[in-house]
């Protein structure tokens, strides 16, 4: 059984198409991501969602009610949904400790208080109002403020963006566990691959208006279905299938194919000029050349620039776009 349920959801504003016939769907206690570079209208979604955008055409249900749809519009007090604004939305006349504990707390919140304050590392922050905050503080008010009061829903705008590197990881972490604990069904955007692979089970790719692929982090990093989508995860060598053959002697159908630097291997021969080799812990990555063609790939032993070698993808990880 679903607990959120998006159904065919176009939203635009002006003669510009933001959303089309989005559809989707969260189970209980999911930590869901929606994915997509600026501009792919996932924030949109998201506010949709929480009521604060109206959608042209499609539903919202929440646990089997109808949140909006049709003549129905529920108001965005009366939804029982969280939300973490990316401008963090905190009260200016209010301390730290005030904003945290602003709104209704349910019976549990108490429980997790002290270990949320000193997790996000608001401790010392207590009496302090915004304007004395960072950026990255005061985000973390917002996550605080947000899962102490009793939402079906918790969801999040780019919420890890304007914490600082060396405690993202950390709180990303330490959040999942508390929000795991509490059972706490999740929705957030983001444009970092890293916080999708991180804290989601569930991630929706979105490109232009459109989820145009959704599943696990292994599902899609395994099999994506475009070299755009591949390459959201990291750099991806794209090929025609004229290129396999030339440069590789691999035969496939006419389309367009991509490979992730890490699924080559090497092999007999040397008709690739290392450019460059930089190690990176326990791989190297590798920029090569071969007939005026360019490759980038990931070694596990040093090549020394200038040398030659011998390379070519592993057949199980050549992927054709889905067009």
């Amino acid at each position: 059984m679903e607990l959120l349920r998006v159904e065919n959801i176009v939203k635009a504003f002006g003669s510009t198409n933001v959303l089309n016939n989005v559809c989707f769907g969260l189970k209980p206690g999911e930590f869901g991501c929606l994915l997509g570079s600026s501009g792919s209208g996932k924030s949109t979604l998201l506010r949709i969602i929480a009521g604060l955008e109206m959608a042209d055409k499609g539903e919202v249900m929440l646990d089997g009610s109808l949140l909006a749809g049709g003549r129905v519009f529920v108001k965005p007090e009366k939804r029982n949904i969280g939300m973490i604004f990316q401008d963090y939305a905190l009260f200016p006349h209010l301390t730290v400790k005030q904003n945290i504990f602003f709104g209704k707390l349910n019976g549990t919140a108490d429980a997790y208080r002290e270990k949320l304050v000193e997790v996000l590392g608001l401790k010392a922050l207590l009496d302090r109002y915004p304007h004395q905050l960072s950026g990255g503080q005061q985000q973390r008010v917002a996550i605080a403020r947000s899962m102490m009061v009793n939402p079906q829903i918790l969801l999040m705008d780019e919420p890890f963006s304007n914490l600082d590197e060396w405690m993202k990881e950390d709180v990303r972490d330490e959040l999942k566990l508390i929000l795991k604990e509490l059972k706490t069904t999740v929705l957030f955007v983001t444009h970092h691959a890293a916080d999708a692979l991180s804290f989601a089970d569930k991630i929706m790719v979105m490109d232009e208006g459109k989820i145009v692929q959704e599943g696990t982090a292994e599902h899609i990093i395994g099999k994506p279905v475009s070299a755009k989508i591949a390459g959201i995860f990291g750099k991806v060598n794209v090929f025609t299938a004229a290129d396999l053959k030339r440069l590789f002697g691999l035969e496939k159908q006419p389309g367009t194919y991509f490979v992730k630097p890490e699924h080559f291997k090497t092999k007999e021969g040397a008709d690739w000029t290392i450019l460059n080799c930089a190690f990176q812990g326990s791989w190297y990555d590798v920029n090569l050349i071969k007939d005026e063609r360019y490759l980038h790939v990931h070694l596990v032993k040093f090549a020394e620039p200038g040398s030659k070698t011998g390379i070519i993808p592993i057949e199980n990880f050549i992927f054709r776009e889905q067009l």
